[in-house]
């Protein structure tokens, strides 16, 4: 099975900061209506957290997690699929009976099917990526805000001499959300976070790390980053 990776726009949601009791009304119906689409777990996961823009992306992750696993049952040949909303609410008809287990850092796995999944978001986006292997993802909003302290806590010798060869302000943003983006994919794959990154040299398609080959994709979208991370099959 190929991987698949799911992308859910928030701002059909952005309603929600309307300020009228017609627009608070019609937000807790899609909301309730989004949450009986969530297995139970992630239901009760979204209810405890109060209003805003974190209950969106948890209620977003658990209906994009619904639909990756049903089109992997279903065999859709789905590699790259951005939907809305209403799409997601129309398309899953009976939530799938979802069970997890969790790793020892704390990553989630599914206990009842086949697949690993990685859920991230930035911006008004969430991301969800269902593989048959284990799987890092994560997804960021490129801003003007480049910190260099975070450069040299987080970058290898190799990145970092790149990025001081860009040629622009612009080009030295982009290159350093490209490399964060890898390495918090990759911390996302090994279950232990960026921390797991540090000095390791993402420059590379296919970097060694600790004597095993990682496996990049990327994805650009508007001013967005994607990437994905996996351990090369032998």
């Amino acid at each position: 099975m190929q991987d698949r990776v799911y992308l859910l726009s928030l701002e059909d949601w952005q309603i929600c900061t309307a300020q009228d009791a017609a627009a608070d009304e019609h937000l807790e119906a899609l909301l309730q209506r989004a949450c009986n689409k969530l297995d139970g777990e992630r239901r009760k996961k979204a209810e405890l957290i109060r209003k805003g823009k974190k209950k969106l992306e948890s209620i977003g992750a658990g209906l994009l997690l619904q639909k990756a696993v049903q089109d992997a049952l279903e065999e859709k040949n789905i590699s790259f699929c951005k939907v809305t909303i209403e799409e997601l609410l129309e398309q899953i008809d009976s939530p799938l009976l979802l069970e997890y287990t969790y790793g020892a850092a704390g990553k989630p796995y599914l206990k009842n099917y086949p697949f690993y999944f990685s859920i991230s978001h930035s911006g008004n986006y969430v991301l969800c990526v269902l593989s048959e292997q284990e799987i890092g993802a994560d997804i960021q909003l490129r801003t003007p805000k480049v910190q260099e302290a975070l450069l040299q806590r987080f970058f290898s010798e190799e990145e970092i001499a790149y990025w001081k060869q860009c040629a622009t302000e612009e080009d030295k943003d982009t290159f350093f959300y490209r490399m964060w983006c890898r390495k918090e994919a990759y911390g996302k794959l090994t279950g232990e976070g960026i921390i797991k990154a540090v000095g390791i040299n993402m420059l590379l398609p296919e970097p060694v790390v600790e004597g095993t080959q990682i496996v990049i994709s990327e994805y650009f979208l508007e001013n967005y980053q994607i990437a994905i991370c996996k351990q090369k099959l032998q």
